[in-house]
């Protein structure tokens, strides 16, 4: 049995990426994106594994206007790439947001997955 473990909406979401790492930048395609990470297809001459460390650049349009996510490969496949983001500036989360915002149609949804994600442990609480 498949148990569904995200806490995070994936938005379903077309554009072209680039995954940089280790000095390369590969081109890619998104699948989805979430407030937490990103599925990409796998770019042909990828050489990371699980854990490899990088840059994803999601383009929305503009040159101006990009999502970079600093993050990590969390499963990688023959085909796909899952990508764990562990930090964004200011101006990428909010064209992350208001693209999730738009796409889910539900601000309550979305406030409360904001909330799920930068709330601290309870082992960390004040």
């Amino acid at each position: 049995m498949n148990v569904e473990r995200r806490n995070f909406t994936r938005i379903e979401f077309a554009s072209q990426v680039e995954l940089q790492n280790s000095g390369r930048r590969l081109q890619s395609e998104l699948l989805d994106i979430s407030l937490k990470g990103a599925l990409i297809t796998r770019p042909e001459d990828w050489q990371g594994a699980p854990g490899t460390e990088g840059c994803l650049i999601i383009r929305l349009g503009s040159d101006d206007d990009v999502i970079e996510m600093q993050g990590l490969a969390v499963h990688v496949d023959d085909e796909r790439i899952g990508w764990k983001c562990t930090s964004i500036d200011l101006d990428s989360i909010t064209h992350l947001r208001h693209l999730i915002e738009y796409n889910l149609g539900d601000t309550e949804v979305l406030h409360r997955e904001i909330g799920e994600l930068i709330q601290l442990p309870d082992d960390d609480a004040v």
